[in-house]
C-alpha cells in the first residue's frame, strides 16, 4: 500500500524537487539539451509549484509545512519524479470542486512529459516513495535536510549533484 501524502507534504517535496531540479540543471552540460531542459522544467514547476500552494491557501486556509526539507537525487529519471509528485497529489482533489486546483496540477504534469521527451527518459522513478540513504544530522533549533535517491542507475548529473550533497 503506498503511503499517503497530506498537501502540505507533496508541497514541500515540490519545492524540494525545484531546487533538485536547479541544481541539476547548474550541473548539466550546456553544450547538450539536458541544461535547456532542466532549466525550463525547473522554471514550470517553481511557477507552478507557487501558484498551486496559493490558489490552495486562497481556497482552504494556510498550510502547516513539515519542519524537515527533502533534497532529491532526481537520479535516471528527474521528470519521473515529478510525475509521480503530481500524481499523487492529484488524488486528493475532487473534479468540480477543486478544478483550479487540478488545473494547475495538469499544467505541471504538461511540463514533466515535455521534459521526459526532451531528456529522452524512459520509465519512472524505481521507488516512488524515495529511499532514505542519509540520516539528517539535526542541530536544536535547525531545520533538518534528508537525502533522498530514487530511481536507478546513475547519470553524470546526479553522481555531480550526489558529491556537492554529501
Amino acid at each position: 500500500m503506498a503511503e499517503e501524502y497530506s498537501v502540505a507534504d507533496c508541497v514541500s517535496r515540490l519545492v524540494a524537487y525545484a531546487g533538485s531540479l536547479h541544481i541539476a540543471h547548474w550541473l548539466a552540460d550546456t553544450v547538450t539539451n539536458e541544461h535547456k531542459a532542466l532549466g525550463d522544467l525547473y522554471d514550470e514547476i517553481s511557477e507552478q509549484t507557487d501558484k498551486f500552494a496559493e490558489v490552495y491557501m486562497g481556497k482552504y486556509g494556510e498550510i502547516t509545512f513539515p519542519k524537515d526539507a527533502k533534497i532529491t537525487d532526481v537520479t535516471g529519471a528527474p521528470a519521473g519524479y515529478g510525475v509521480t509528485l503530481v500524481t499523487k497529489l492529484q488524488k486528493e482533489f475532487t473534479a468540480g470542486k477543486d478544478d483550479e486546483l487540478l488545473n494547475i496540477l495538469a499544467d505541471m504534469s504538461a511540463a514533466l512529459n515535455k521534459a521526459k521527451y526532451l531528456l529522452k527518459e524512459t520509465g519512472e522513478p524505481e521507488e516512488a516513495e524515495a529511499e532514505i540513504t542519509e540520516e539528517p544530522e539535526e542541530a536544536e533549533g535547525e531545520a533538518s535536510v534528508t537525502v533522498v535517491k530514487t530511481g536507478k542507475g546513475m547519470n553524470p548529473v546526479a553522481e555531480a549533484l550526489r558529491r556537492k550533497l554529501t
